[in-house]
């Protein structure tokens, strides 16, 4: 699943998409990193950042970071992250929401 950014109004606006077909959480999690890097405009979004994934059988400890950085640029941009655990291991096949 895609990592979908949307805003916090009625009709939840999509903003942008990140990662299409991506359930592996340490590539997602460099996606929105370089996502919030990249960002030039300072105003508060006030949006989610809804990232879905799998688990991964190669999975040994360790893995994906949000550096105090990024997750101040996020609070910055009133970007609220949810993590949202599917089913099933991300190398299997394409995942539906």
């Amino acid at each position: 699943m895609p990592i979908h950014i949307y805003r916090l109004d009625e009709k939840q606006t999509p903003i942008t998409t990140l990662c299409p077909d991506t359930w592996r959480l340490p590539e997602q999690i460099e996606a929105l990193r370089k996502w919030v890097a990249r960002r030039r405009k300072k105003e508060p979004l006030g949006c989610i950042a809804d990232v879905g994934f799998c688990w991964r059988k190669d999975a040994g400890g360790g893995g994906s970071s949000l550096t105090p950085e990024i997750m101040k640029r996020l609070a910055d941009y009133g970007v609220t992250v949810f993590l949202s655990e599917y089913p099933g291991y991300a190398e299997s096949e394409k995942k539906t929401k």
